[in-house]
Parts: structure tokens; C-alpha cells; sequence
């Protein structure tokens, strides 16, 4: 099924539904209105007595105590290639981080639907230069490293950890690769399902949720009522705050919240935990200025041939095109949106994230050495135009 029949076979309405609910709200609610018939007959047979599942053992699954330890190693560093390994190999290393904050064992995630629920989220990845599987692993990732390099995930409860790390990994899931504001400017039918509110995330929310209700990718298949409740509430939280109209918002509620208090008051509510948990996820979706050069230029060059695919939608739909997406194949206008990009969204974000989290000062050095390359390579560009001659002039005297 694609992505327009999918959206389609969603879009019935119960006019006998309670009106007023905010997104969040709705989402909390126990609802099937994502799945198709044939799904929720699948999900209806499958809820029978069977043979108890392998779940996760780390010697039978890592083959001892090395694959995991070296992934680890390899996890911790900030310029992780991601395009190094297959998609297998990501699973695995999705296991070693789950494990790492002990989620396999506490919840009892069988083996299987942990690679199937991987296997199904990568498979929604679109043939898109930058929203494609790579990016979801490496928001994933970089979540995690936050928390694990903070030694933050120390506060937050399993079902937080939970939320957090599945969250980040669906956080766009099924992405076409182009924006909100292109879906409502063409009445795309996400648009329409979702009434221009925060659309894709809303999708990706609904998708990563479609995937989990398959009995086969249910990783959440042993928790209990309230822990599943609980995850659910992390996860949706922390994918609708991915949308960049969010953005402002967020930080200003979470510089409210944390500002000049004392580190000791930073996990002592649910609501803050939240806070913190979609905050870090909010920050890992931007982090591709606070990772070293080579990932950094690699991701941000998938960015812009993503962004003038979409220009060049626009212009073929006769629609005025976004004005930050143009002319992106010159490498000044690139280098000026990555550097807008630093001082108006990631710098921020960072620095308000750092309200919690002590130990980002290699992010912020990281930006400082990026920006400065990018104002070097800004700068070589207008040092190569050739410059204007200027004509003699009369020396004005009759």
C-alpha cells in the first residue's frame, strides 16, 4: 500500500466521537482508527495461546559479551558513520543501546519482534536523499548518546527510556521527503487528515504506532497496561515535538521549567522527565552541526539536494518555491543556510538542553569548528567572483 492509500483508508470519521481533543490528547486515547480491517483482524486472530518467545539473552544474542562491548565503543563516538553498515548490522547495534540502559531484559522484548519492528520501520524509508533510514538511525542514536554520555538516563524510568529511544527511531517514519508546508499548500491528504497541524510528525507518530500494533513487531508486547500507557505518552510526545513549528515553543517552556534551578529538582516530576526526554530527541533530529566535519557535510549535503528536489516539485506544480531551499546547488547558499541553521536553531537548542545536561561542551565546540568551515568555504566562494571593473569617470570640470 502507499502512502496515499494508506492515508485514505484512515480518514473515516465516527460522528459519534467526543468533539474536543487536542492531538496529544487523541493520541492518547485507545484508538484503531490507523489500522485498516484486515489489520485489526490480524491483530484479533493473533490473540491466542502460543508457545512462549525467545526474549533477549546478551550471550546467545551478541555471541557473548565482545559484539556488544565493541559496539558500545563504537556507539559512543560522535561522528558514528552510519553509512558503513548494513541495515542488519544497525538492528544489532538498536539492541546494544536498548540493552545498554537494561530495556530488553526489564521488558522482556523478544528477539524476533524487536528485528522485525526495526526491519518494518527502516522498510517505510522512501528513496529521499536525507528522511531515509540512515537519518532515522541516526536520531536513535544520537538520543541515546546524549543520555548515556550525561549519565541522564540514570533518571529517567524504564518506560521513559523506552519511549524515548523507540520514539526517536520512528520519529519519521514514512517520510516523503518533502515539508508540512508543501503537504497543506497542495491539500496533500496527510494535510487534510491532520487539518495542517504538525502532519507528518502526527503520521510518523501514527505509522510507528501501525507497525507496533502488528503482533509479529509488537516489542511492547509484555508491558504492562499503565507501562504501555506510560511508553505511549514519551513516545508521542517526543515525535510531535520534532516538528520545527515547535521549536521556540519548546525551548522557551523548557528554559521556564529548568532555568536557575537546582540540578537536584531536574527529574523529580513526570512532566520534566518528559521535558527532557523530547527535548533530547528534539535535539538529536538537528544535531547534524554538532557532529565532526565528515558526517556533518555528508548530511547536510543530503539535505540540500533533498530540499531542491522540492523546489523543483514546487516549480513543476506551479507554486512559488521556498525561498531558503533555492539555489542550494551553489555552494555559498548552502553554506549560508548551514550557518543560519547553527546560529538560529542547533545553538540554541543545545544550550537550552545544557540546561540539564552538563557535559555538552564538545557540541558546542563542534558547532564553532563547522560554522568557522563553512564561513571559510563562504568566504573562498566570493574571493573566486570576479570582481566588477569599475569605468573611469569625467573629472566633472567644463
Amino acid at each position: 500500500m502507499n502512502l496515499t492509500e494508506a492515508v485514505a483508508s484512515a480518514t473515516t470519521v465516527d460522528p459519534g466521537r467526543p468533539g474536543k481533543m487536542t492531538l496529544e490528547g487523541a493520541y492518547m486515547s485507545e484508538r484503531m482508527d490507523e489500522l485498516e480491517p484486515s489489520d485489526v483482524e490480524q491483530v484479533e486472530e493473533n490473540q491466542v495461546e502460543t508457545e512462549p518467545e525467545v526474549v533477549f539473552s546478551m550471550d546467545e544474542y551478541f555471541h557473548g559479551e565482545t559484539e556488544h562491548t565493541n559496539n558500545l565503543q563504537m556507539l559512543s563516538a560522535w561522528d558514528f558513520p552510519v553509512w558503513d553498515f548494513s541495515k542488519a548490522k544497525l538492528v544489532r547495534f538498536a539492541a546494544s543501546m536498548y540493552h545498554s540502559f537494561g530495556l530488553m531484559e526489564h521488558f522482556q522484548i523478544p528477539i524476533q519482534r524487536f528485528e522485525n519492528f526495526y526491519d518494518a520501520v527502516f522498510d517505510t524509508s522512501h528513496d529521499v536523499p536525507y528522511h531515509n533510514f540512515y537519518h532515522f538511525f541516526s536520531v536513535l542514536h544520537t538520543s541515546w548518546l546524549f543520555a548515556w554520555t550525561s549519565g541522564c538516563y540514570k533518571h529517567l524510568k524504564p518506560t521513559e527510556l523506552l519511549g524515548m529511544l523507540t520514539g526517536a527511531i520512528g520519529h519519521d517514519a514514512d517520510h516523503p521527503g518533502l515539508t508540512n508546508a508543501f503537504l497543506s499548500n497542495t491539500k496533500h491528504p496527510l494535510a487534510m487528515l491532520y487539518n495542517d497541524i504538525s502532519v507528518l510528525e502526527n503520521h510518523h507518530c501514527a505509522t510507528t504506532f501501525k507497525i507496533l500494533m502488528k503482533e509479529e513487531n509488537n516489542i511492547l508486547c509484555n508491558l504492562t497496561d499503565q507501562q504501555w500507557k506510560d511508553t505511549r505518552r514519551v513516545m508521542v510526545a517526543a515525535i510531535l515535538n520534532t516538528d520545527m513549528a515547535r521549536h521556540f515553543g519548546l525551548l522557551s517552556k523548557f528554559n521556564n521549567m529548568f532555568a536557575n534551578r537546582p540540578s537536584k529538582e531536574h527529574f523529580n516530576t513526570e512532566d520534566k522527565r518528559q521535558q527532557v526526554v523530547s527535548m533530547i530527541v528534539h535535539c538529536a533530529d538537528i544535531s547534524t552541526p554538532i557532529k565532526p566535519w565528515a558526517v556533518s557535510k555528508r548530511f547536510a549535503d543530503a539535505v540540500a539536494k533533498e530540499f531542491t528536489l522540492q523546489v523543483h516539485k514546487e516549480e513543476s506544480l506551479g507554486m512559488a518555491p521556498t525561498p531558503h531551499m533555492l539555489g542550494l546547488e551553489e555552494l555559498s547558499a548552502q553554506a549560508k543556510m548551514e550557518i543560519g541553521f547553527i546560529n538560529v536553531f542547533t545553538w540554541a537548542a543545545i544550550e537550552t538542553l545544557s540546561l540539564v545536561l552538563s557535559n555538552l561542551q564538545i557540541c558546542f565546540d563542534t558547532m564553532d569548528r563547522n560554522k568557522r568551515l563553512w564561513q571559510d568555504m563562504l568566504d573562498s566562494v566570493e574571493c573566486s567572483k570576479p570582481k566588477k571593473r569599475v569605468g573611469r569617470t569625467g573629472s566633472g570640470k567644463t
